[in-house]
């Protein structure tokens, strides 16, 4: 009966926002996910609704996407992903709302991609990693000939939720920053600077109480890519200082190569040096993914694995699209690591999901 209703409310909403002309979009989730661990509690499931509206205007566009969605961890509950107008005026965009922001140009893990914090928690529809927590922003975005710039503002920015959380901690302090973009010789250049909360904790002992602490910092960074032919050669240094009275700086640099091997497959490695006051870190790490079959088999995989800490972490996902109403996915992901180094912060254990979605 319970999933009867969500059809019914399904349907009627997106017949009613097409008779007033929105473009709108809606689906059913059913995920199951499997934790490595010794009880049958450690399967978790969700089940969700989700519609998105968009309409379209020569110089504005509105966009919503939420849901409805029950987990075996929590009741029935309502969602929102993303509540956003955009408005244009020649080459300058503005954007408003509830929204989400990727930066960096790595095709793997990018150390700038901090504006939107991912979510840990949970998998939401496949992969944690691949989940972001949206957060109300003011954007501005100007395109020109040989440059663009970017500036955000966050107002009230969300932290990422760790790892069997329910909450997610909110930050009263906004963050801000932008980043300029140019094109030179087939050369790009892009500069990043963001004031903001530290997306892992630090924990403090207050008595016989631990707290979490989200320190204030501010992250620059560069990145730049060039491109022979199929293949792209990516390069990105990041540097975080900590605003906090703290000495706590973090540099990092990256370096990607990628390239289109056959068609619309992908083959990539990652080299990473991050150094902070304490040691020096190496990653390194192989992705790739493709397209076969009219998108009816579409494999992704990454490997990444720490030279002196002992972490890494292996993903392997396949999705397929059966027709204009069905997609599905496999996936499993798993982490490795040492008591007090990256990983340990965010997820504890192996997972492994089975998602079906139908789109209306």
């Amino acid at each position: 009966m319970r999933f009867l209703i969500k059809i019914v409310w399904v349907v009627s909403l997106l017949s009613a926002s097409r008779a007033f002309g929105w473009e709108a979009h809606g689906s059913l989730n059913s995920d199951r996910v499997w934790r490595d661990g010794p009880s049958d509690e450690d399967l978790w499931g969700r089940e969700a609704v989700e519609v998105s509206l968009k309409s379209r205007e020569p110089w504005y566009n509105l966009s919503v996407r939420g849901g409805i969605s029950h987990s075996s961890e929590s009741s029935l509950q309502g969602y929102l992903k993303e509540a956003r107008a955009d408005f244009y005026y020649g080459a300058h965009e503005v954007r408003l709302g509830y929204q989400h922001l990727t930066w960096g140009d790595l095709l793997g893990p990018s150390a700038l991609d901090i504006v939107s914090p991912r979510d840990f928690s949970a998998p939401l529809g496949g992969l944690s990693l691949q989940e972001k927590l949206p957060a109300m922003m003011i954007i501005w975005n100007m395109k020109a000939d040989f440059f663009s710039i970017q500036a955000v503002l966050s107002p009230r920015p969300r932290s990422m939720k760790l790892a069997n959380s329910d909450s997610s901690t909110e930050v009263l302090d906004p963050e801000y920053g932008g980043h300029i973009g140019t094109m030179i010789f087939g050369l790009g250049i892009r500069a990043y600077t963001y004031r903001h909360q530290n997306r892992f904790p630090i924990f403090v002992l207050e008595g016989d109480q631990i707290s979490s602490v989200f320190l204030t910092q501010q992250t620059q960074g560069i990145t730049s890519d060039y491109a022979f032919e199929d293949l792209v050669v990516r390069f990105e240094g990041v540097r975080s200082i900590t605003l906090d009275g703290t000495i706590n700086e973090v540099s990092q640099k990256t370096i990607a190569v990628d390239g289109i091997i056959f068609q619309d497959d992908i083959l990539g490695v990652q080299v990473t040096e991050a150094e902070s006051v304490s040691q020096r870190t190496y990653w390194h790490g192989i992705f790739g993914r493709g397209k076969y079959f009219n998108n009816k088999l579409c494999p992704e995989f990454a490997l990444y694995r720490s030279s002196s800490l002992g972490d890494s972490w292996k993903r392997l996902e396949v999705k397929s699209q059966l027709g204009n109403h069905f997609e599905g996915g496999i996936g499993i992901e798993s982490f490795s690591y040492d008591r007090n180094s990256t990983f340990s912060w965010v997820q504890d254990r192996a997972r492994s999901y089975l998602n079906l979605r139908v789109v209306l």
